[in-house]
């Protein structure tokens, strides 16, 4: 059933439990639910894709690795043990080192 689904990568078919039918046809069914998961995943993914291209417009690198207390949480260069290009810059550009 899932298999031509474009979502199946993200809901990987539901819940096996949901897909039950006691027709005959055991579990070979979609989920009860995958109209509904149909509906939050693309909602979901207009919301991230509108959000990720106003903090693009807004220049939004270093705002969006920024907790709310300003400072900044540790991107994945931190990490993976380097130091982010972010690091040692004023808010206005100039170098803090």
């Amino acid at each position: 059933m899932c298999r031509g689904c474009r979502l199946r990568d993200v809901c990987g078919g539901g819940h096996h439990a949901h897909r039950y039918r006691d027709d005959g046809s055991g579990f070979a069914n979609p989920s009860v639910y995958c109209a509904d998961l149909q509906a939050l995943i693309d909602h979901i993914r207009r919301r991230l894709a509108a959000d990720v291209a106003r903090l693009a417009r807004e220049g939004g690198g270093t705002a969006a690795r920024t907790g709310r207390t300003g400072e900044p949480r540790p991107g994945p260069a931190a990490v993976a043990g380097r130091t982010p290009a972010w690091a040692g810059t004023a808010a206005d550009g100039a170098s803090t080192a």
